[in-house]
């Protein structure tokens, strides 16, 4: 079912599993902001319509979960920790600003796709980042795969690139 959710702090460790067609719709504000020093994992939940999704001040697994239509669909922040973000097999599409931010804190990103989104990743900071073995698609305002894609980190060596055109014509 969908879900109105919005502004939810979580200060523990836990899982959040959603079911088949699980969604939280933000109502233009941040759903889940989780604390320093916490672990949160989150599996099959798509986020949509969030000024940032998700806000993430500790550790994030996240897994075949989705992110549709968000000013920002990840912010992940370390405040002195070695913090990470790890992201497998999802989905981030029509972000209006960037797909993830990430400010010292380690990123893995594998295995999901990336499309139509102003920029896909935004990286300040030192900490490690993987994001190898993804599927990017055209960005809002370039068709390329390129540095327009990603700010503050390199390009990987393996991936795929998808873009996308249609011209529709009418029968006679």
């Amino acid at each position: 079912g969908t879900y109105y959710e919005h502004d939810l702090y979580f200060n523990k460790n836990l899982s959040i599993i959603g079911q088949e067609n699980t969604i939280v719709s933000c109502e233009g504000k941040s759903a889940f902001t989780i604390s320093n020093g916490n672990t949160v994992v989150i599996d099959t939940i798509t986020f949509a319509n969030g000024s940032s999704a998700l806000k993430n001040y500790g550790n994030m697994l996240i897994r075949n979960s989705s992110f549709e239509n968000n000013k920002c669909s990840i912010i992940s922040i370390s405040e002195g920790n070695e913090n990470y973000l790890n992201i497998t097999g999802s989905i981030f599409f029509n972000d209006m600003e960037t797909a993830i931010s990430v400010e010292n804190t380690s990123l893995h990103l594998g295995y999901s796709l990336l499309a139509n989104n102003a920029l896909a990743i935004n990286r300040t900071g030192e900490n490690a980042a993987d994001i190898e073995n993804n599927w990017w698609g055209n960005t809002v305002e370039d068709s390329e795969f390129d540095s327009n894609l990603l700010n503050g980190i390199g390009l990987p060596d393996k991936y795929l690139v998808l873009n996308i055109s249609a011209n529709s014509t009418n029968p006679t």
